[in-house]
């Protein structure tokens, strides 16, 4: 079974997580379900999605109809400083469980540094669509046990660590 976290990924064996507490924190202390969930499901899949993540973080920016109508006209200091917010959100989301988004993403990114009025409506859309597929993101399959040769174990992270030892009982 492979659990991730924010920054690391480990493959753990399911028969030690029966009933074991998997709620861990990040290098950082905060509560990775804060920023990605992951679902054991009844077949041995992982559903790794970032949904809180994405309602917290991502959020349109305001254009006002005029602008709006003006879509070559460059972007002023206060909408490229929005624009490079907004477009921050997706590209996270992209490098961790929204591989769906990172074409948009990275077409958004070779706007600057002079982004267009165009693009602010580009990066709406875009934030659109991260919201409305929010709950997307990545299925991690069952390996059966009989087809699996290797594993591995990547720690790098001391309060992780700290958690495989006490879900594991370690010393």
């Amino acid at each position: 079974m492979i659990c991730s976290t924010v920054d690391q990924l480990a493959i753990l064996p399911r028969w030690k997580l029966s009933g074991a507490d998997t709620n861990w924190e990040s290098s950082h202390g905060d509560p990775v379900d804060l920023w990605e969930k992951q679902s054991l499901l009844e077949d041995g899949s992982i559903q790794l999605d970032q949904k809180f993540y994405t309602e917290s973080r991502v959020q349109p920016i305001a254009i006002p109809r005029d602008r709006k109508r003006r879509k070559f006209s460059l972007c002023n200091p206060d909408e490229v400083e929005q624009l490079r917010a907004l477009i921050g959100v997706p590209s996270w989301l992209s490098k961790e469980t929204r591989c769906d988004l990172a074409g948009k993403t990275a077409l958004l990114q070779q706007s600057f540094p002079k982004p267009l009025i165009r693009d602010l409506i580009a990066a709406n859309q875009l934030a659109k669509e991260a919201l409305d597929h929010k709950a997307l993101g990545i299925r991690v399959m069952p390996i059966p046990l009989d087809r699996l040769r290797a594993g591995v174990v990547t720690i790098g992270d001391r309060c992780l660590m700290g958690k495989l030892k006490r879900i594991w009982h370690l010393s």
